[in-house]
């Protein structure tokens, strides 16, 4: 779930409530998968982990030095061959109170 606050230029933009938000599973054809997703310094964010047809592939960490809110952007998955898979991203043990933000996924056949 998000809420939304004014940022500098008085446009209305989504914040997170931690403990609240939930990304829902999503299926379709790829071979590879990027995810970007927020880096910020503040402790109130956590780390979240990409599952790919119920396999663990990925830990992404929100938590970065020197992060100033930037998208960071990792290689989650990637085959030979472009397939029907499942993903899944939660929260990772000792994050499930905290937020994370993915800013963008991105696929590739």
């Amino acid at each position: 779930m998000s809420s939304m606050v004014l940022n500098s230029l008085g446009r209305a933009v989504p914040t997170e409530i931690p403990g609240l938000g939930k990304f829902d599973p999503f299926t379709g054809p790829f071979a590879r998968m990027l995810i970007s997703f927020r880096t910020v310094t503040s402790k109130d964010f956590g780390a979240a982990e990409v599952y790919v047809d119920g396999k663990k592939v990925s830990t992404l960490r929100a938590v970065k030095d020197g992060a100033w809110g930037q998208s960071d952007t990792a290689l989650v998955y990637t085959s030979k061959e472009a397939m029907e898979h499942t993903v899944e991203i939660r929260m990772a043990e000792g994050s499930e109170d905290k937020c994370f933000t993915v800013t963008c996924i991105g696929i590739a056949r």
